[in-house]
């Protein structure tokens, strides 16, 4: 998603899909800014907390101190909220919302500061995270001290699943793939960069080749003569200039098969991903040389 000044609608985001009310094992927020090597997270536990980072409150709130940090006045908007609970406990009779309060935010004396471009909440979580997310937009406050204060008040650091990854701060140049296989994700990562050749190249040569050998493997598995097909008629859009025709014939297949919810969500990914990248490289001759597919 795109975000705007203090980060409020991002995790106003997460609220709103909450009030949705979707049948879903959990919500994954991702800013519009991260590259993730989303296929390598299958490893991680949907019913705990995903985070790019430990959830470790390191920084002690002083009233009425002042520091050189940009983000410092955000502390003071925090200890406001705080002094307002005191008062909530004392007025609400709403026992859910006292419990809330007591369990989680009575003894916190710090917070942390930590990029918060993308997180998961499972769906046990919903209803504490929508309470106290709501009350940091409604406070204000800083996107990267409101979402990594208001997981650690819902999940352990210990049962916390870590997305392994690199934030690149200071505007420094986009090296992301001299890092590429050690890490799951990247920041920043705008793909209006593509423009640029050299990092349209390295995107294809690592990401969107990464991406389709496995979503190959995940066909193999399938063992389906027509999602194989599928899986070629893509590749060929891909490769080819006939973009159209082998669109077509691919969504012919996707259609008129028994195709189970998750491959079909899969499929729907792989299908917008791969003519989306098809648009952005044919104005390169020959594409098939920045692949190294092998499909034996």
């Amino acid at each position: 998603m795109v975000n705007f000044g203090i980060g409020g609608y991002h995790y106003f985001c997460a609220s709103k899909v909450i009030e949705m009310g979707l049948k879903t094992e959990g919500i994954f927020l991702l800013s519009d800014d991260v590259l993730l090597k989303f296929w390598n997270l299958n490893n991680l536990d949907t019913k705990k907390v995903w985070f790019p980072t430990d959830l470790i409150l390191n920084i002690k709130m002083r009233p009425n101190e002042v520091k050189n940090w940009m983000h410092w006045p955000n502390i003071n908007k925090i200890i406001k909220m705080w002094s307002d609970f005191d008062v909530v406990l004392q007025k609400s009779k709403n026992s859910k919302e006292i419990k809330y309060i007591k369990n989680r935010i009575e003894n916190i004396t710090k917070v942390k500061y930590c990029g918060s471009d993308f997180f998961y909440l499972p769906s046990d979580k919903f209803e504490i995270g929508y309470y106290f997310l709501n009350k940091f937009r409604k406070y204000d406050v800083f996107l990267e001290l409101a979402v990594p204060i208001v997981l650690a008040g819902i999940e352990s650091n210990k049962t916390l699943q870590i997305m392994n990854g690199h934030y690149e701060w200071g505007g420094a140049p986009l090296r992301f793939h001299q890092m590429y296989s050690k890490i799951n994700f990247f920041h920043p990562f705008k793909l209006s960069k593509l423009k640029q050749k050299e990092t349209a190249s390295n995107y294809c040569l690592y990401f969107v080749n990464d991406y389709i050998n496995d979503s190959f493997q995940m066909f193999r598995k399938i063992r389906n003569n027509e999602m194989f097909r599928l899986y070629v008629y893509v590749i060929s859009a891909i490769c080819s200039q006939n973009f159209i025709y082998y669109q077509r014939e691919a969504l012919k297949i996707f259609e008129t098969q028994e195709i189970s919810s998750f491959v079909k969500c899969r499929c729907n990914i792989i299908l917008l991903t791969y003519f989306s990248v098809a648009l952005i490289l044919q104005h390169y001759r020959n594409v098939t040389t920045m692949f190294n597919l092998n499909i034996n």
